[in-house]
């Protein structure tokens, strides 16, 4: 009898707990059911919102990518003799909204392409400096070096080349190191030097333990093809998650506002590393002072051009860069000039200009080198400029005829010298012949 109350006992018990366990197996499943269908609304709902949102950024904001705004931006390739230098390949820049365009040829220079070696006959100019002299505002034929050439052509010299091989962001010392590495080997009569502004910028910093040296450091590259090329996160993507993503013009704009936290917006000299700050900041908060080493390094390359252009058979002619900043500039010319490049004040500014015009006649003195100082011509005149130094297409043409017309007269100098037609350097005829 125990045995059997104690059978059913347990019969009972294990029937209890079989209910109770189909009980809460049934509530576990009915709550996983729930949780299944909330997740799947609440990533319906995510997915809708994301979409709306991806859907009005597309519809009210201009299209953009790295890809599609690469054909608006010129490239550069890193170099070890400067900075960087266009690749050697053909680039159509054009602004969307501006009808004009610039072009650098194959040869990785702006303009059509020239011959190497040299024709006979031909007398070449070669424009060297940084985006003043690039003429990065100008459409292209009409940059100042080319209204040069076409100037001289009007005066009878119609056997003048002149080749814009400026490069945007360049400073003196790469144009030494441009000259040396490859424009000597274009067998250039003259060579034209147009820069100060982005000399300027290292003034502030420059001191024998932070040496351009140790002041600059090459730039992170990505290999574009056959050619490694300065890498540019506007420009280029990272890899291929970042082009996957960037398929969504939220993640696109979410992206250029992280670089532009840390980079700093980008403009036409490179990138401007104040985008962390919510104003621009005003011109009285930069110093009033600079390194007294900046216009003796200035100085020291434009000797080194100069002595490098006579060694290669070419006459140096260094001109003083003409800008806007003047003393007499009001809040509107001010405003057109961008302090936070070089991190100093107005009147810093001015003297900065100052040394440099006075380096550019000190270094043409001790080089023998010809001068021309278009400073005095046509700095400050609000009509010439459409910033700090880069001109408008009456600024272009303004000192294209300035230039044009001394370079006329130093041609018809060098040209008359007896028993010579063009100057003959003491490395013409060793270093600059033409290898067979």
């Amino acid at each position: 009898m125990n045995v059997t109350v104690r059978h059913m006992l347990n019969k009972s018990k294990r029937s209890r707990t079989s209910v109770l366990g189909r009980l809460l197996k049934r509530l576990s499943t009915r709550r996983h059911v729930s949780l299944r269908i909330g997740l799947t609304l609440l990533f319906g709902i995510l997915l809708v919102g994301l979409i709306s949102i991806e859907a009005a950024v597309r519809l009210t904001q201009p299209y953009t990518t790295p890809d599609f705004d690469r054909p608006t931006m010129l490239q550069y390739e890193a170099t070890l003799f400067s900075r960087n230098a266009f690749p050697q390949m053909r680039q159509e820049v054009r602004d969307r909204l501006d009808p004009g365009s610039e072009e650098v040829s194959e040869q990785g220079y702006r303009g059509r392409s020239f011959a190497v070696p040299k024709p006979g006959g031909v007398v070449r100019v070669v424009v060297l400096g940084g985006s003043a002299a690039f003429d990065i505002f100008a459409e292209e034929g009409r940059d100042w070096p080319h209204l040069v050439e076409e100037s001289l052509h009007r005066r009878g010299l119609q056997n003048v080349e002149v080749i814009n091989a400026a490069t945007p962001g360049h400073a003196t010392w790469d144009v030494l190191g441009r000259l040396f590495a490859e424009i000597w080997m274009f067998e250039p009569d003259y060579v034209v030097v147009y820069e100060a502004w982005n000399d300027i910028k290292y003034f502030p910093w420059l001191t024998p333990s932070r040496s351009l040296l140790r002041g600059y450091r090459p730039p992170p590259v990505l290999q574009v093809g056959e050619h490694p090329m300065v890498w540019n996160p506007f420009m280029y993507y990272a890899g291929p998650l970042d082009r996957l993503l960037g398929h969504s013009q939220v993640y696109i704009r979410l992206r250029r506002r992280y670089w532009w936290w840390r980079l700093g917006q980008i403009g036409p000299e490179g990138l401007l590393g104040i985008a962390k700050k919510k104003e621009k900041p005003a011109e009285s908060s930069f110093p009033d002072t600079y390194s007294p080493w900046g216009p003796r390094q200035y100085e020291l390359a434009l000797r080194l051009i100069a002595n490098a252009a006579h060694d290669i058979g070419a006459v140096p002619v260094l001109l003083t860069q003409a800008r806007l900043v003047s003393p007499s500039d009001d809040e509107e010319s001010r405003g057109k000039i961008p302090y936070a490049y070089i991190g100093m004040s107005h009147a810093a500014l001015l003297r900065a200009f100052a040394d440099c015009d006075t380096a550019v006649m000190r270094a043409a003195e001790a080089a023998h080198a010809k001068v021309m100082d278009l400073s005095r011509m046509l700095t400050g005149r609000r009509d010439l400029f459409v910033d700090h130094v880069h001109t408008t297409p009456a600024g272009s043409q303004a000192l294209a005829e300035a230039v044009a017309g001394y370079l006329a007269q130093v041609i018809a100098e060098t040209s008359a010298k007896p028993g010579t037609e063009l100057p003959i350097g003491r490395l013409r005829s060793s270093v600059v012949a033409t290898p067979q």
